[in-house]
């Protein structure tokens, strides 16, 4: 865990824009929800979902999102959870909120 966590949402979201390299934020934001091909994916078309063993663990794993370690982070995420996906806290799922926001983020940034 980092000495200070983001305890928020959006402060999480901006912690990573603030932080990842710039050559990983553009490849993040040319990354697909779902492909385009239901059967395949095109050549050098990578999926969001990529993201969860690496950049999602990291999350989880900086951010406190298991045990319960980053209280404020963890009640808002899973506030966030039961009222847009109707489930239950579960640091993947969160982690997953805070990558899909930032990928719609990074999408805006490097669409200009």
């Amino acid at each position: 865990m980092i000495e200070s966590p983001p305890t928020t949402f959006e402060k999480s979201v901006q912690y990573l824009i603030d932080n990842i390299p710039e050559c990983d934020k553009l490849y993040i934001s040319k990354m697909k929800l779902k492909p385009d091909n239901l059967r395949k994916l095109d050549k050098g078309e990578h999926l969001l979902i990529e993201l969860h063993h690496t950049l999602g663990k990291c999350i989880r794993n900086t951010f406190g999102l298991w045990s319960n370690a980053n209280p404020p982070l963890v009640k808002e995420l899973s506030k966030k959870m039961r009222e847009t996906k109707n489930m239950e806290y579960h640091a993947d799922d969160a982690s997953s909120l805070i990558i899909k926001e930032l990928w719609n983020r990074l999408k805006e940034i490097y669409s200009e």
